[in-house]
């Protein structure tokens, strides 16, 4: 049996990407009950497409291991969100066993999620579907999970409880539990808890996983998890994660420890020679700006959320974002990479300082997670993403 590992980035994106591929190399060690460490080499590829009330997400992925064995793996996830504060997930994925186009040996699962978001608490619901087919048994599982999550600061704390039944014996078996009665069916309660923390670009999480068998299923099981991701330059993110997984029934994957790392290289709907073409543009603004770039203090115009103090050798941009007191404002500019940065809450808004060098910048805000944009009161420009930024100069 085959395990296949994901290696999952649990950092959010640094700018607003309408069109995003990435490709993911790395390695991975398992190690399933009763086994010696297994070493495999993981390869994944997706793109992202994002509108004004959607997100579809494709990605692929392939694991061959040191025995020869493989598995690859399908998954095409639609979120639409009809409100402001709900958020409706679609996902649909395929997994074979062997180097071939997921069919009729592997797994197929659906899985319908809807998401409430209440200020900083986020509530959902998961119902899902599976079936296996594994040395010549068919089996079926199903899912039905309720959760919630809240955020303060730069940690947010998930907790789920989860119920599972399946008539999938043979993972079953092998995972410790067993039936009290002749039922073909196995069931499980499923408890976790997930904290994670996020801080200028990088992103460490931890969780843990309780189950038991209720009915006519007996056993228990425990399983925790560690992920971290580290954005370096651009394009570029550094992920880890270990663990002990329960098996999952929905998915067919067997209970396993594991240990991986793997790069992964993310290209944004604007490169290239997009690149280029937005710092032209942005250079003929430049020219056309006149006398204002050799005053000492820029002065906004009336309801601007900026104000640019002249410094030695640069400035000090100041941002002050009127949001509600709940809300999470970020800022992403050109001088450090475009990696995301919080606000802090100032009386009736939110502030940051930014120290930048002479020359050209490119600054951008978002708030709650939605479409980056340039703060009040600075030319619009593009930013490397597609999407748009505020233009300062630095004399």
């Amino acid at each position: 049996m085959c395990v296949l590992v994901s290696l999952a980035v649990v950092s959010h994106a640094a700018a607003a990407q309408r069109t995003t591929g990435w490709l993911d190399i790395g390695g991975a060690t398992v190690r399933q009950s009763g086994s010696d460490d297994l070493g495999a080499a993981t390869v994944g590829a997706g793109i992202m497409q994002r509108g004004r009330r959607f997100l579809l997400i494709g990605d692929g992925a392939l694991t061959v291991a040191a025995d020869s064995l493989a598995a690859t793996q399908a998954v095409v996830r639609g979120l639409f969100a009809l409100t402001s504060w709900t958020v409706s997930e679609i996902e649909t994925s395929a997994t074979s066993i062997g180097i071939a186009v997921p069919g009729k040996r592997g797994n197929r699962t659906v899985l319908f999620r809807q998401q409430l978001q209440l200020g900083r608490v986020r509530l959902f619901g998961s119902a899902g579907f599976g079936n296996t087919s594994r040395h010549g048994l068919d089996s079926h599982s199903g899912t039905q999970q309720l959760g919630v999550s809240a955020t303060r600061g730069e940690f947010t704390l998930t907790t789920t409880a989860q119920r599972a039944t399946t008539d999938d014996w043979q993972l079953m078996e092998a995972a410790g539990f067993s039936l009290r009665s002749n039922s073909e069916w196995y069931g499980m309660h499923d408890a976790t808890a997930e904290l994670l923390w996020q801080f200028d670009g990088f992103a460490l999480s931890a969780s843990r996983t309780w189950r038991a068998g209720f009915g006519v299923t007996r056993g228990t099981g425990r399983a925790y998890s560690y992920a971290s991701s580290l954005p370096f330059r651009r394009r570029f993110t550094l992920i880890a994660n270990s663990g002990r997984q329960l098996a999952d029934p929905l998915r067919g994957t067997p209970q396993a420890t594991y240990m991986g790392l793997a790069m992964r290289v993310q290209f944004g709907r604007a490169s290239g020679a997009r690149d280029v073409a937005a710092r032209d543009a942005a250079r003929r603004r430049v020219g056309g700006m006149g006398s204002a770039a050799q005053l000492t203090v820029f002065e906004p115009i009336d309801g601007a959320e900026y104000r640019l103090e002249q410094r030695d050798g640069g400035a000090e941009l100041g941002l002050r974002v009127n949001a509600p007191r709940d809300a999470i404002v970020e800022v992403a500019h050109s001088a450090n990479e475009w990696t995301p940065m919080r606000l802090t809450r100032d009386g009736d808004a939110f502030v940051a300082r930014i120290t930048l060098a002479s020359g050209t910048h490119r600054v951008a805000l978002r708030i709650n997670r939605g479409e980056w944009r340039e703060p009040r009161g600075l030319s619009r420009v593009a930013d490397d993403f597609g999407g748009n930024a505020g233009l300062v100069v630095v004399p």
